[in-house]
């Protein structure tokens, strides 16, 4: 891997503690899951060139990469300009069951292939390429004419794509804020579109300019917050949004769902309904273009009858295809990606502990003699022994401490300790204390 200056290695570091891996990093320390990961890629170029809609599960373990497989997947989007999100669900932040947190998450949480970030960054790219088609020119004099074609093309733009009343609205606002250079107005309505919890009037008659164009008859409405019901909708703007900025795509990643099994069952068919809204594209004429969500959860969320199993929407997307190779190979291309069928061996460990080894001299430099002595045997540790948390995050933990001189003797007893104050760590969260 590249040498990380010290500072990003420190980051590193710290993350790998508890064993992850900040983003920008998470190409540079993956070993392993090769063929899940080339397969996923093959099929962000597939939807991007037929401008097709798909949704992906990834299944493992705590702790067994689902996070890591997720970020690497995101800088290779950004890398083929797909716009891309990755949205980590947490207790009394980000809930399913609280749509409006969720699409807040979301908006927030884009990533434009430009460095940009944001609904906001986004919405602007996307009208000024609708507009510039228009005739509009950012640097020069406009005319009424130019405003007006701008103005009938995001109407169009709505009309076409299925979008309701209320979005049309949104966006001729938002036009009109473009072309008027009112950043304020645009980012009042922005936020809206982000779900934000406040009401907005918009009087048609407005959002002209235009001394020659006919005063409408329709009157002022009353643009009411965004609610599940319009989740459909929502995503679907978005990806066309990702569209006329001219990107490649979306990338919607949505991590940590077996948090909801800690709800109550209220909350929790909320949950569900929620992801039904987001995955449950039916109509393939409306389905949201160069679009692909990735839900992250571990094993009990296929497992459990009263979790996934019992919502056939979602259930529907999570039976695997039949093996393109013969009886009992895996299909790489099946909705569900498993890593836990593909878990990494002792050889992608010893990898991986050697990639915690060039973070750590990066950071606090040679490690000492005995450290590096201890490696291959705890790397064997971990691989031939049946722990509850995933062996790469427990080796990542492991490792760190190891090279930072905190790891006992007794690698059995250290490796039991670990495991069982992560296992507790993971139960806190799931209950959300």
């Amino acid at each position: 891997m590249n040498t990380l200056t010290r500072p990003k290695a420190v980051q590193v570091l710290k993350a790998l503690r508890s064993g992850s891996t900040p983003a920008a990093f998470a190409l540079e320390l993956a070993v392993g899951q090769t063929p899940w990961f080339q397969t996923a890629i093959n099929l962000l170029d597939e939807l991007s060139d037929c401008e097709h809609f798909d949704v992906r599960f990834v299944r493992a373990r705590y702790g067994g990469g689902k996070t890591h497989f997720l970020r690497c997947l995101q800088s290779e989007a950004k890398a083929r300009r797909w716009v891309t999100a990755y949205v980590l669900l947490k207790h009394g932040e980000v809930e399913l069951d609280r749509f409006n947190s969720i699409v807040a998450e979301i908006a927030e949480k884009l990533e434009l292939p430009d460095g940009s970030r944001g609904l906001p960054s986004l919405l602007k790219q996307a009208l000024i390429g609708i507009a510039k088609r228009n005739g509009y020119d950012p640097t020069g004099t406009m005319s009424f004419k130019t405003r007006e074609r701008a103005q009938r093309a995001v109407s169009k733009f709505v009309q076409d794509n299925g979008l309701g009343y209320q979005f049309n609205l949104a966006l001729q606002v938002c036009m009109y804020a473009l072309l008027e250079k009112d950043d304020m107005l645009m980012a009042q309505f922005a936020n809206w579109l982000a779900g934000g919890g406040e009401s907005l009037s918009v009087d048609p008659n407005e959002l002209t300019s235009s001394p020659n164009q006919a005063k409408t008859r329709a009157s002022r409405t009353v643009l009411k917050p965004l609610g599940l019901g319009d989740a459909e909708q929502l995503i679907r703007l978005f990806a066309l949004l990702v569209g006329e900025a001219g990107y490649s795509g979306l990338y919607l990643a949505i991590d940590e769902i077996e948090l909801i099994s800690g709800q109550t069952s209220r909350r929790r068919n909320n949950s569900f309904q929620t992801l039904r809204e987001l995955v449950d594209q039916n109509d393939e004429n409306l389905m949201p273009p160069s679009t692909c969500i990735y839900l992250a959860a571990t094993p009990d969320m296929f497992e459990n009858p009263d979790l996934f199993p019992s919502y056939k929407a979602l259930q529907d997307r999570i039976e695997e295809l039949p093996s393109l190779s013969g009886k009992g190979a895996i299909n790489y291309r099946a909705p569900v990606v498993n890593l836990d069928a593909t878990e990494l061996g002792e050889k992608e460990l010893r990898a991986l502990a050697e990639n915690v080894v060039s973070v750590f001299r990066s950071a606090n430099g040679e490690p000492s003699e005995e450290a590096l002595g201890r490696i291959d045997t705890l790397v064997s540790a971990v691989a031939k022994g049946n722990y509850v948390i995933a062996r790469p995050r427990l080796l990542c933990r492991c490792m760190v401490e190891l090279l930072e001189g905190r790891l006992g003797e007794d690698l059995r007893r250290e490796l039991a300790a670990r495991t069982e104050e992560m296992r507790k760590e993971r139960e806190r969260e799931i209950k959300g204390e």
